[in-house]
């Protein structure tokens, strides 16, 4: 092949290599080297002098040493040796031969080391060298010379043991190359200028002489070894050619004259010499001169790839090449000028761009599988080719390369170029080969069966879906696009071949409308998967197959179940039977189906007739089934059929009575089957007429009178209430006791007669019935009518019987205008004399004990001040004569001195009692030491005070048992103590029972106490707070308790009044005026007093009688008038003319307030919350700027004389705060406790002595505090660098010591005020103080010009006036009333006050301390950074002044909220609260940063201070954000009562967090200034966020126990509005009406069992399951309406009438533990005890001994509350109340949620969102133990079968509330 048909590229990058120079350099021009030479890692270099140099990569000489004297003419390096062979020549004498080791080196020289020199002859003729080779091993080399010789030299050249050297070959032609060949045997090539030959060295052809292998020779150097092929590659002017052993192997056309040939990799290597044409050479070099001269000294480089034909490179150079090395990866050329040349080959994926320019595929895919490429790789060339014969329009050949590539390419982009229906065939043809390779997706499979169907090829679509082996496609894909393009045969036929049987019918019955078909394929399924198939498909079975369907129901779920096996038979029979036999059973279904699809468990044979001639095929389908045959499998329960039979009642009732009627349905379950079928009757007779509807009711009516049938009662009750089947209604009531359903049967028909009737035949077992009949007699007139004289009977046995109070008679009549006063005078005028009698026999009880009492004291009195006379002859003790010495006691008993064991002489060692009294005075003794015990039990008493209604009736009783006699709080105790001292005194006017009974009840106390529950006057907490110093960080901490005041109380019905203005629930402020002018009739009052309604709303139950006899007015009400009017006239005391239309009084306010919370109607607004917040905390602004301004006057006036002076007041002022007004704050916020209990006390004149006691402590603490002021300048030098300052600041503090007394006396009388409610005092004061100070600073500094020292003068001056403008204040505008004049007093009792103000001081100081460090702190940097922290903290000072009053409105509203139960609207609050943080504290944010260069300058003139300020200030900028936010949480946690969390949470972020790194980052990184405010700021942030998650995480109001109250009526009241809330609620969907109803239901069981038995005779049967949960909650809210049902109008100041029942602190229950406990349920258990207030008693037994237990251990128990229902095991025959079975312990289960199904126990308990037992949601549905129970299975994965449960992970159970099916419940349980 000729080159020119090569392709020729350019894959090598050629450079000229920079040779060093200087010294040391090895130059490579001709005339400086004789030969050059590579080796495996360096280049030698032969020079004429004989030296040797080893060059390295950097081309400078590694190496150097003489190696021969003479010049040196070849070197060459034994492959992968260090040996190294150098020849040197001299035409004088023959060449020489030494071998080196390159390892080894010379120890003097350092030379490498010489291993053998040897002379190499030839017949001492001197002819140059012309060939040199080695073999590998150097065992031998050959050397040939010019004259035509060959020498071989054998040896060992490494030992130097010896050489031989032979000549083996002679020719009159010059020797131009040598090579060894090393195979099995060594041969040498030898070229000479007109033969190629080879000589055997080895093997069996050694000594013969050399075959000619060629005629034709070759030039010097142009014969090399390619040792990659091992061949002989010659170069000739013609051509190349390779040798192998047998001759000439290959050859390739080049034309021209070749110099050079060598071989790198897989390129030959070829040097042309310049075109010998010396007529052209001379013409050039006449006219070119040296140009010309490069010219014709040009030389080409040319580098083949023989392999694949192609030219690698080809280019001319301008010089001839002297050398070829290949070395390093690279092809160097050494020209004969000295220049090295680098080519170096380019990259596979360069040399693959190049090849895609020029569109050589070919090649490059035989390039990259030549160097074995890795596939990614060359399946990027594939599809490239691809592309590129696709746009050729060569799609075959196109489709052919992408299916080489189809490993790596994404399918997509293939598939889109052959969408078009012109190249479907290509198309397919890829799909096809993906399903091959198994990379096919889903949507693969359907592209390909839409190929298929688009090109109508069924034969390839069955060929497809049949073809044998693994499956090769998505299955389910492929049935549906079968069905979707009409191929059901196909489709049915995949999912039958692989198994997919719910498909098969689905295909069947969906798509090819084949029933019948479908139904003999399903009886041929196993039961498994008949099962799952009957109940997908038995609607549309029984519609279109109904026998053969209903049977199949029967078969299955009565375990006679058989899967069919059919044999199909193919019989060769004769033509003429075509039309007989076997045609008429292929016609059936069977035969259809097996034609269609292969049956399950078909087998086949074949049967032949035994006559011979024309015949045909047919097949028959045989059952083959056996009893063998039978496959056990788990029967499901009947219920789960149910749904299958809708709209087929026939085959229900048909299926129904077949399970009923067989003996493999458990007895269990045919429960379901009867109640169904019960159901089923009723309904076919509701939709019957005459005969057939006589019929049904006749089969209802025998179901349920059977004694065997396990029907529900409470499913018969509620099927025949809503099938009208009355019959079913009374017949069930009877037999189950509940005469209140039948007696409630009659009257919802109106049957009268019936009702009296059954009172009749009930009421002397059922005494409830009467109150029940009582209110439906009168409910309307007709009924009234009918019952006759039957009400005045069953009045008279209430009566009797006691069976109602007299007001709840009155308010059942009351309830309508039915009832009149003739119908109930008798029964009220008894009643009134009954209630006559009892009052005056109360009232002769009550006079005899006051006379006993009288005469007491009257006894007492005597004996301590008359004499008394003993009368007594006769000792008590032995009988005897009196004689002295007689001892006489004052209980009139007298004794011999000796009786009683006193000797003569002596007295008693102690006082002698009365023998005969003393048991008597031990036992009051006793009774005296246990009330003292007991009144140090605060618990006690605050859960009597949390369990009650009237809390002021319990501290009464506490009173007057008197276990209150010692007061243990210090306020109370410092109280107690004035009380006692002040005894004897007129102007104090105590009595003497104060001391010993306590303290009287104040007005507002006693209207406290009749408050009802939910007032907020109960809770109400003053928006008020006292600025004291500088900005705290932990907020106000509120005193531990504030008795209430008048205004108080005032402020919290006004709130109330409001909220229920804007709820609509009373009337407007200012109402319309009526448009009629009509007056109300004078008569109204009249009808008030004397009807029913009236009666209803007294508090007591006595009745006037007069009212009722005796009338005034217009018209006197008759027998006949009727008791409840129902005119238009307004209620009595109601004006809708008046200001919220006369409903504003106290009474009617907190009445409304308690309806309206109790019902959940009061709601709020963040506009109203809005408002609230503003107008209550713009007066504590005002207050906080005025307060705030005495201390910042000093820093804006001194500021502008100078740094130094800034300093000084800012340090003289945090110096004073820390150690003097700090101090005197935190003391007087003990006054916050003393002088409120005081002046909420009654004993107002203990608020101005308390004040007093104050002052003069204060002032006792000055002294110490003036001498620390005056050692001030000592003091701050040691601390500060800067002494200038120090010595200001000390003279600011020592004219300060003037101003503290003043001082002190106005934060106490601050206080004094503020305990009577004058809170606008201290602000009225602050704004004439406030200007005046500013006035006096001007005046001093600057108008006096007494500079800084006038700054402390001006500060002491306002502090002496403040108290006296607030003494002016007392004096002439209010608060004398509480000041008792001045009193020796005040200098006793300090102890209780200073234990109470202790706290206080360290709580102050620990607020105050954090920023006045950093002012210390930020001294230590010099006088302008005081400067500068002067002004920030001054500035933040003042920002502070808007955020933190609406924190303290803001907590003060939720704390009043909160107190009235209303979470929802204090939530509100909240929001708004944060709403208002914020935007405060993006407005300072924003101020600050925008005017950062200006407000500095208010402060000072100074320009360092201005513009480190301004530098700080962006940080301070941001802290106001965060600072804000912090004050509005910090108010929210004080709101809901949690401040110490706020108070704990500031002081790990100020000083555990902040300062460290205020001080690290200050001091350590010296960050200076910025780093003391970064600190403050992270420290609020970390507040801010914890605080904010803390309020978050705890105002949570979702569950129906969420924060529960501190005692059990509360959480009683609770649980009871939020389930009545549920009840009144209209019902979103049909299971939550059945849950209302169950709900009513079970509450009135609970209502009976609560009147049938005593709190301490009932427990509770707990175990932290649903049910009893459900059943727990519903207690409770019984509990409730219990309590309050007692006595609905009791009152604390009602004494006719006991309290109502009180609720013990906690309920009795019973836990019994399960042998293998979940721990989950173990710990719910434990939390409900908190949440629930349960007593709970544990017993690890089994439950009938733990039951008798439990009943030893608690013997008053008689009854006992279970959770169990229907379904559980056996609870199908329980009844409501039903006593324990023989061998069980006595007492009373009573089941208030048996008649619950399991899906409205969810319901409840999500609909009311109570937390439940975790393991709920981990699908358990039933809770054991560990070993009988375990996730319900039905419950397994998601519903749509995914098999994904909870958590997302394989295989997991949903949570419990998704099961509907009660018969599933106890699937996961194994008993």
């Amino acid at each position: 092949m000729a080159l020119t048909s090569w392709k020729a590229f350019r894959f090598f990058d050629v450079s000229q290599v920079r040779l060093p120079g200087g010294d040391g350099s090895v130059s490579l021009d001709q005339g400086s080297v004789s030969c050059v030479t590579a080796g495996p890692n360096n280049i030698f270099v032969g020079t004429h002098s004989g030296t040797v140099h080893l060059v390295d990569q950097t081309f400078k000489p590694a190496r150097s040493w003489r190696a021969h004297d003479a010049s040196v003419t070849h070197v060459k390096q034994v492959p992968d040796t260090a040996y190294l062979l150098t020849l040197s020549e001299d035409l004088s004498h023959e060449p020489e031969l030494k071998v080196w080791s390159l390892e080894q080196t010379e120890r003097k020289s350092g030379q490498p080391k010489c291993l053998s020199s040897i002379t190499v002859q030839n017949g001492r003729k001197n002819f140059p060298v012309t060939g040199f080779t080695v073999t590998s091993d150097l065992a031998q080399l050959a050397v040939g010379f010019a004259n035509g010789a060959v020498t071989v030299v054998r040896g060992d050249f490494v030992h130097d043991r010896g050489t031989k050297q032979r000549t083996v070959f002679e020719s009159e032609e010059p020797i131009t190359g040598l090579e060894f060949r090393e195979a099995n045997s060594t041969s040498l090539y030898i070229a000479t200028t007109s033969h190629i030959r080879a000589l055997a060295i080895t093997g069996k052809a050694q000594g013969t002489p050399a075959r000619t292998l060629d005629e034709h020779g070759c030039a010097v150097g142009c014969m090399t070894l390619d040792p990659h092929s091992n061949e002989i590659i010659v170069a000739r002017d013609d051509a190349i050619y390779t040798y192998g052993p047998r001759g000439k192997a290959a050859s390739y056309a080049y034309e021209g004259a070749k110099k050079l040939v060598s071989v790198s990799k897989d390129y030959v290597l070829i040097v042309s010499p310049p075109k010998n044409n010396y007529t052209t050479a001379a013409a050039l070099r006449a006219f070119g001169g040296t140009q010309a001269e490069d010219i014709l000294n040009s030389s080409s480089f040319t580098v083949l790839n023989t392999d694949l034909k192609f030219i690698a490179h080809s280019e001319a150079l301008s010089n001839q090449v002297n050398s070829i090395l290949s070395i390093w990866g690279d092809i160097f050329l050494l020209t004969s000028d000295g220049k090295l040349y680098r080519y170096h080959e380019k990259t596979f994926q360069q040399k693959l761009e190049i090849m895609y320019r020029l569109n050589l595929y070919v090649l490059a895919i035989s390039l990259a599988q030549k160097y074995k490429i890795d596939a990614v790789q060359q399946n990027v060339i594939f599809r490239r080719y691809g592309d590129y014969l696709y746009q050729k329009g060569d799609y075959d050949t196109a489709m052919q390369q992408y299916l080489r590539a189809i490993d790596n390419t994404e399918p997509s982009q293939i598939i889109r170029k052959f969408l078009d229906n012109q190249h479907l065939h290509n198309l397919i043809e890829y799909l096809e080969a993906l399903h091959e390779e198994g990379k096919a997706t889903s949507d693969h499979t359907t592209l390909l069966l839409n190929c298929y169907a688009k090109l109508k090829d069924v034969d390839k679509l069955e060929a497809f879906i049949k073809q044998p082996g693994e499956l090769k496609f998505d299955l389910d894909t492929a049935i549906v696009m079968c069905r979707q393009g009409g191929y059901y045969d196909q489709a049915a036929f995949l999912a039958r071949r692989h198994n997919e049987h719910g498909l098969v019918v689905d295909i069947l019955i969906e798509d090819l409308k084949k029933y019948a078909e479908a139904m003999a394929y399903i009886v041929r399924l196993d039961p498994k998967g008949a099962y799952q198939n009957i109940m997908k498909y038995g609607t549309v079975l029984l519609e279109n197959c109904p026998s053969e369907a209903t049977q199949l129901f029967i078969d299955y779920f009565t375990g006679q179940y058989r899967p069919r096996k059919d044999a199909v038979i193919v019989q060769e029979a004769p033509v003429q039977q075509e039309s007989g036999g076997f045609t008429t059973v292929a016609r059936s279904a069977v035969q259809n189906l097996a034609a269609l699809i292969p049956l399950p468990s078909m087998s086949m044979t074949t049967a032949a007739p035994d006559g011979q001639g024309s015949t045909v095929s047919q097949t028959q389908v045989v059952e083959t089934t056996t009893p063998d045959d039978f496959i056990e499998y788990d029967v499901p329960k009947p219920r789960v059929a149910f749904s299958a039979f809708i709209d087929h009642p026939d085959q229900f009732v048909i299926f129904l009575e077949a399970l009923i009627d067989s003996e493999d349905v458990k007895a269990e379950q045919k429960t379901d089957l009867y109640t169904t079928l019960f159901e089923i009757y009723l309904h076919q007779a509701s939709s019957s007429r005459a005969e057939e509807k006589t019929e049904w009711e006749r089969k209802a009516r025998q179901l349920i009178e059977s004694k065997n049938v396990p029907i529900d009662t409470s499913n018969v009750l509620l099927l025949s209430d809503l099938e009208k089947f009355r019959d079913g209604t009374i017949l069930v009531s009877e037999r189950q006791g509940l005469r209140f359903d039948v007696f409630r049967s009659y009257t919802t028909a109106h049957d009268t007669r019936g009702a009296i009737r059954a009172l009749h035949k009930y009421g002397p077992e059922e005494p409830q019935l009467y109150p029940a009949a009582l209110a439906y007699l009168t409910s309307s007139p007709q009924v009234l009518q009918e019952a006759g004289d039957e009400v005045e009977a069953v009045l008279k046995k209430i009566d009797e019987d006691g069976l109602m109070a007299p007001l709840q008679v009155i308010q059942t009549l009351s309830t309508n205008a039915v009832a009149t006063m003739g119908l109930v005078k008798h029964y009220l005028s008894l009643t009134v004399k009954r209630e006559r009698d009892d009052i005056a026999a109360n009232r002769r009880l009550i006079a005899s004990y006051r006379s006993d009492t009288a005469q007491k004291a009257q006894d007492i009195a005597d004996l301590a001040t008359s004499p008394v006379s003993f009368s007594a002859t006769r000792c008590s003790s032995c009988g005897m004569t009196l004689d002295l010495p007689t001892v006489h006691f004052l209980c009139k008993h007298s004794f011999h001195q000796r009786c009683l064991g006193i000797m003569d002489g002596r007295e008693a060692e102690e006082e002698a009692e009365c023998p005969v009294c003393a048991p008597q005075i031990a036992a009051v003794r006793q009774i005296r030491r246990a009330q003292e015990e007991s009144a140090g039990r605060h618990d006690g008493f605050r859960d009597a005070l949390g369990r009650s209604e009237s809390r002021f009736g319990v501290v009464e009783e506490w009173f007057g048992r008197g276990v209150m006699g010692t007061l243990t709080s210090l306020a109370e105790e410092s109280i107690a103590r004035d009380l006692e001292e002040a005894e004897g005194e007129d102007e104090a006017a105590v009595r003497d029972e104060d001391i010993e009974n306590g303290l009287e009840p104040t007005s507002t106390q006693e209207q406290r106490a009749q408050l009802s529950q939910h007032s907020m006057a109960g809770y109400y907490r003053r928006p008020s707070y006292i600025a004291g110093g500088l900005r705290p960080f932990l907020g106000t901490q509120q005193p531990e308790h504030i008795v209430p005041i008048e205004q108080d109380y005032d402020a919290a019905i006004s709130e109330e009044r409001s909220l229920l203005r804007d709820n609509n629930l009373i009337p407007p402020k200012h109402p319309r005026r009526r448009e009629s002018g009509a007056s109300v009739s004078s008569g109204r009052g009249l009808m008030h007093r004397v009807s029913i309604v009236g009666l209803g709303r007294k508090k007591s139950t006595q009745i006037d009688e007069a009212a009722i006899e005796d009338g005034d007015g217009e018209a006197a009400p008759g027998e006949t008038t009727a008791l409840l009017s129902n005119g238009d006239r307004p209620p009595v005391g109601r004006d809708p003319t008046a200001p919220y239309g006369g409903e504003d009084d106290p009474e009617s306010i907190d009445k409304k307030w308690e309806e309206a919370v109790m019902s959940g109607k009061i709601q709020t607004t963040w506009q109203r919350e809005t408002k609230f917040l503003a107008r209550n905390s713009a007066p504590l602004m005002l207050t906080f700027i005025l307060q705030n301004s005495l201390t910042m006057t000093s820093v804006f006036t001194v500021g502008h004389i100078g740094k130094i002076e800034l300093g000084a007041v800012s340090l003289g002022s945090m110096t004073a705060n820390i150690t003097g007004y700090a101090v005197f704050h935190g003391l007087t916020t003990s006054l916050d406790t003393l002088c409120a209990q005081a002046y909420g006390s009654g004993r107002k004149e203990l608020v101005g002595l308390q004040m007093q006691r104050m002052v003069f402590f204060l002032w006792t603490i000055c002294i110490p505090i003036a001498c620390v002021w005056l050692a001030g300048t000592q003091i701050l030098s040691a601390i500060i660098p800067e002494q200038e300052i120090a010595v200001l600041a000390g003279r600011y503090l020592k004219v300060l010591i003037i101003g503290a007394p003043g001082y002190a006396l106005f934060e106490s009388a601050k206080r004094y005020v503020q305990a009577q409610g004058r809170f606008a005092a201290t602000m009225y004061v602050l704004l004439i103080a406030a200007p005046l100070n500013i006035f006096l600073h001007w005046l001093f500094v600057w108008q006096f010009g007494w500079g800084f020292i006038g700054c402390p003068i001006a500060v002491v001056i306002t502090e002496t006036l403040m108290p006296l403008l607030l003494f002016i204040y007392v004096r002439f505008f209010g608060g004398m009333e509480c000041w008792p004049g001045f009193s020796r007093k005040a200098f006793h009792n300090w102890g209780p006050m200073v234990r109470l103000a202790l706290p206080g001081l360290v709580m102050v100081m620990a607020e105050f301390l954090a920023f006045e460090i950093l002012t210390l702190a930020s001294a230590r940097f010099g006088a302008t950074y005081l400067g500068a922290q002067t002004v920030l903290q001054s500035l933040s000072v003042l920002t502070y002044c808007l955020p933190f009053p609406i924190s303290i409105a803001a907590s003060t509203r939720v704390a009043n909220l909160i107190g009235a139960t209303l979470p929802d609207a204090a939530k509100v609050t909240g929001q708004v609260t944060i709403i208002f943080g914020v935007v405060v504290g993006v407005l300072n944010v924003i101020i600050l940063s925008a005017a950062r260069f200006h407000i500095p300058q208010l402060f000072t003139n100074d320009r360092e201070v201005i513009e480190l300020a301004a530098a700080v200030l962006p940080i301070n900028a941001a802290f106001q954000l965060v600072d804000s936010l912090a004050a509005q949480m910090n108010g929210l946690l004080r709101g809901i009562g949690k401040q110490e969390i706020g108070g704990y949470i500031g002081l790990l972020a100020y000083y555990a967090i902040g300062m460290p790194i205020s001080f690290g980052t200050a001091f350590g990184l010296k960050w200076e200034l910025y780093g003391l405010w970064a600190g403050p700021a992270v420290a609020l942030a970390i507040v801010s966020l914890s605080e904010g998650i803390y309020f978050d995480s705890h105002g949570n109001t979702a569950t129906i126990t969420q924060d529960p109250p501190q005692a059990l009526p509360e959480l009683c009241a609770q649980v009871h509005h939020r389930l009545e809330a549920f009840l009144r609620a209209e019902p979103a969907t049909e299971r939550l009406r059945q849950v209302q109803e169950q709900s009513r239901l079970s509450l009135r069981i609970l209502e009976e069992a609560l009147e049938r038995y005593g709190l301490d005779e009932l427990s509770l049967s707990y175990n932290g399951g649903k049910d009893c949960l459900v059943l727990l909650v519903l207690y409770l809210s019984a509990l409730h309406s219990h309590a309050n049902k007692a006595q609905p109008n009791h009152t604390a100041n009602d004494p006719s009438h006991p309290p109502p029942p009180r609720l013990p602190k906690a309920l009795r229950s019973v836990y019994i533990i399960s042998s293998h406990p979940f721990h989950e349920v173990d710990e719910f258990v434990n939390d409900s005890l908190s949440t629930y207030h349960l007593d709970l008693a544990r017993y690890a037994k089994p439950m009938k001994e733990a039951f008798s237990a439990y009943l030893d251990d608690y013997k008053d128990v008689k009854a006992i509350f279970v959770g169990t229902r229907r379904t559980d095991p056996h609870g199908a025959k329980l009844k409501y109340f039903d006593p324990t079975d023989r061998g069980w312990p006595p007492f009373m289960r009573i089941h208030p949620v048996i008649d619950w199904h399991y899906a409205e126990i969810w319901a409840f308990i999500r609909e009311l969102a109570i937390p439940y037992c975790p393991l709920y949601d981990k699908g358990y549905t039933s809770l054991g133990g560990t070993t009988d129970t375990h996730p319900n299975p039905a419950l397994k994965g998601d519903p749509g079968g995914g098999g994904v449960g909870l958590g997302g992970e394989e295989g997991g159970y949903r949570p419990a509330y998704e099961l509907v099916e009660d018969g599933e419940e106890r699937l996961g349980r194994d008993r």
